[in-house]
């Protein structure tokens, strides 16, 4: 049997990048493997999915349905090169920008037990209408891996980036070359939770010796940067929230 929890099988796409399979690899063991078992059978969009490389290790770890939205065709193409068919079965790929899935998801009553925003928060300036938008998919579980600034009042720092970088945000219309984006900070993010009734159950900071962008914490490059997440749920705590109404053998 495959053990998953090693960064070659659940990143396979990285093990020619030390650095970045390093990065991703300690992202995985604080966001998903304290969970890991409560996500078997789950249902899980993954919002900005850059190439499936998260979708992938949602299936890896047990998630029935992945739904995965990048923006940008070229990197979902990149998803056909992953090695497990049968893993890769259970992602359904969209090549759609955020909101316009998000919008027609939930006109059609989409649902989902855990949304994954994973290195999308600072590559958008709308963050309330993201919020309210995943609210209405019903999840039991919002997981955010994200750069934040370092303050405790709520404010959102707006800079500008090059759309031509596929690491940064996508145009929101043809030729723009430059996106505006926001930083929240950890308090602005506690007002975003509050706002659309969710309780912050915790977050987990790795402390480095060096900062990527000073008064920030930072996701931005392998373990020369601190890295913190937030989960949000429904007045429970991750493992508990996710085993509420969860179906049983005879409903799968």
């Amino acid at each position: 049997m495959t053990n998953f929890n090693r960064p070659n099988v659940l990143f396979p796409a990285y093990v020619d990048q030390p650095k970045s399979l390093e990065r991703l690899w300690k992202r995985w063991q604080m966001i998903i493997e304290p969970i890991q078992p409560d996500l078997v059978g789950m249902r899980v969009l993954d919002i900005a999915a850059h190439d499936g490389r998260w979708a992938y290790a949602f299936s890896c770890s047990g998630a029935t349905s992945i739904v995965a939205i990048e923006a940008r065709q070229a990197l979902v193409d990149q998803f056909s090169s992953y090695p497990d068919d049968e893993l890769k079965a259970s992602v359904d790929f969209k090549c759609q920008e955020v909101f316009t899935y998000l919008d027609s998801a939930v006109r059609g009553n989409e649902t989902f037990d855990v949304v994954a925003i994973l290195g999308f928060l600072y590559h958008t300036m709308d963050h309330h209408r993201l919020f309210d938008l995943i609210r209405q998919l019903r999840p039991k579980l919002i997981i955010i891996d994200s750069e934040f600034l370092n303050a405790n009042n709520a404010v959102i720092q707006i800079t500008g980036e090059r759309t031509d970088n596929p690491l940064n945000a996508a145009p929101y219309f043809a030729g723009q070359e430059k996106a505006l984006v926001g930083t929240p900070s950890v308090g602005a993010m506690e007002r975003f939770a509050e706002s659309i009734g969710y309780d912050v159950f915790g977050s987990t900071r790795l402390k480095t010796n060096k900062a990527i962008r000073p008064g920030y914490e930072t996701t931005i490059a392998a373990v020369e940067s601190s890295v913190e997440f937030v989960i949000w749920c429904k007045n429970a705590s991750p493992q508990a929230t996710l085993h509420q109404n969860r179906p049983t053998k005879s409903q799968t």
